[in-house]
């Protein structure tokens, strides 16, 4: 191997010296971020299954129905391993807090290379623990390949070169990144928006030229590794067989997801409302508009006529880059609104602090500065442990109250093999009251968790009910008492409907 070409992969791989120091700092800040959820049960409802039946109950589905036959080779490594992800919560919690700080370390190498490393870190560490990236976390037995996928993603995006050895390699680097989760499309799109505004201002301000020349390498990169991933997807699911993953969508949809996409936007940067109640405080939740608000401020003072121009593109920014966080829902039938889609609003918040530091110069006080950013990353750290804790709390009451249902059906003849939770009028979080029930499911909603949950509580073997059933029980739950009545629970042939 030329040791040129092994120089260039080494540098996408490892950690500069100059980037040490605050990606250390960043590790630790995330480390705490993340902690609760190693102390803390906090099963979702996909992890039941794999709990119960181990590593390959669900690897034929995701290969055959959703196009991620790269998720599936991992399966099969971490298999061969003895390694469980499932099952060793702890350790995949710490590969997945190393994992998204080096993929924040990265972001930023392209983003800011000169930061300060105090502010570096803390910026780091917004991308990497903001509070909408925990929802990935809860599922025990998925979340490490998710954030796999984001650090082959962006190691792609980190060493594109304009020579086309280095476009079809990094293009089909890319392209495995997506068979892993089709997400990272969402990350690295957003990033390339953030990327060009920020090369717009700094041109604005005397730089020496509007973009770099490794820029179009990276837009290559995504364009040809997408492409390159639709034909995995054609080659591992028949492009459109099945799964919506999977399945690409008419042109006459995409306006409709565009629109999603600028509602999105409004609801976390304007009124909260993208998970119903606001996640991060709203005064928290100001500072990004207030940082862009005195940088536009300044351009204006600085540049006078030739202000126009930046304040456009700072302008114009949140709403592309709103659009750009859409990536695959906007291709595949499939749409990961919120919860996939919108974590990636923490490049804008990077963005609007990156722009407000790129157009003050030295006029912005650095202990400022890093203030502001430490009270955002304490709020994140805060509200990470508090949506940690939620769903732990509803594990517990989950669990509990399947229990009670098991006492109820224990009292009934004859007894049933399948098990159906039909949810009425309560919120996702059942009856527990959360910070935000859009980022804490409860199990009992979903009819393919519920019984497995019951089959690891109670030693008893329950299956999910049939499609047919569950369109029956939804009927027979719309005329009973709900639980705790007497008749919540009931016995038809050799299925349990409990309605909740």
């Amino acid at each position: 191997m030329n040791l040129t070409v092994r120089q260039r992969l080494l540098d996408g791989l490892l950690v500069h010296p100059e980037e040490k120091k605050s990606f250390l700092i960043a590790l630790a800040i995330v480390a705490l971020a993340r902690a609760q959820a190693a102390v803390d049960i906090t099963y979702a409802s996909d992890d039941y299954r794999q709990i119960i039946n181990g590593l390959g109950s669900i690897a034929h589905a995701l290969v055959a129905d959703q196009g991620r036959v790269g998720e599936y080779v991992l399966f099969k490594v971490f298999d061969f391993f003895g390694f469980d992800p499932g099952r060793s919560p702890i350790i995949s919690l710490l590969l997945s807090v190393v994992l998204a700080v080096w993929v924040g370390n990265g972001a930023l190498r392209i983003l800011a290379p000169n930061l300060p490393h105090w502010p570096r870190a803390l910026i780091i560490s917004i991308i990497a623990a903001h509070p909408y990236t925990i929802e990935i976390l809860t599922f025990r037995g998925i979340f490490i390949y998710h954030i796999i996928s984001y650090a082959v993603a962006i190691y792609a995006i980190l060493i594109a070169r304009m020579h086309v050895l280095w476009i079809v390699a990094a293009s089909f680097i890319f392209s495995i990144a997506l068979t892993i989760y089709q997400i990272p499309l969402s990350l690295v799109s957003t990033l390339l928006v953030v990327e060009l505004s920020l090369s717009m201002i700094r041109w604005c301000l005397g730089s020496d030229r509007i973009i770099d020349r490794n820029y179009y390498a990276r837009i290559l990169t995504c364009v040809f590794g997408l492409l390159l991933y639709l034909v995995w997807l054609r080659l591992t699911s028949g492009n459109g067989g099945g799964h919506p993953r999977s399945s690409i969508v008419d042109i006459s949809e995409i306006p409709g997801r565009i629109w999603l996409g600028i509602n999105l936007l409004y609801g976390h940067m304007v009124d909260g409302s993208v998970f119903w109640v606001p996640v991060v405080p709203i005064p928290i939740m100001l500072l990004p508009a207030i940082f862009l608000c005195v940088a536009i401020i300044e351009l204006i003072i600085k540049l006078k006529a030739r202000a126009a121009m930046p304040v456009l593109v700072i302008i114009a920014t949140p709403i592309i880059g709103g659009l750009a966080m859409l990536g695959m829902p906007l291709l595949t039938k499939l749409l990961f609104i919120p919860t996939r889609v919108i974590p990636h609003i923490s490049l804008l918040w990077a963005w609007s602090a990156l722009i407000l530091w790129a157009v003050m110069r030295g006029r912005l006080p650095r202990d400022l500065f890093t203030s502001l950013l430490i009270l955002i990353v304490f709020i994140f750290v805060v509200q990470d442990n508090q949506l940690f804790t939620d769903q732990s709390r509803m594990v517990v009451r989950d669990h509990y109250l399947a229990l009670r249902v098991y006492d109820r059906i224990e009292q009934i003849n004859p007894k049933p093999e399948r098990v159906i939770f039909v949810r009425g009028q309560t919120p996702p979080t059942g009856m527990v009251d959360t910070t935000n029930y859009g980022l804490n499911d409860s199990v009992l909603l979903y009819p393919w968790s519920a019984p497995y949950m019951l089959t690891e509580l109670t030693g008893t073997p329950f299956s999910p009910a049939t499609a047919q059933e569950e369109i029956e029980a939804r009927a027979h739950c719309g005329e009973t008492p709900r639980w705790p009545a007497q008749d919540s629970v009931t016995i038809r042939g050799y299925l349990a409907i409990v309605c909740l």
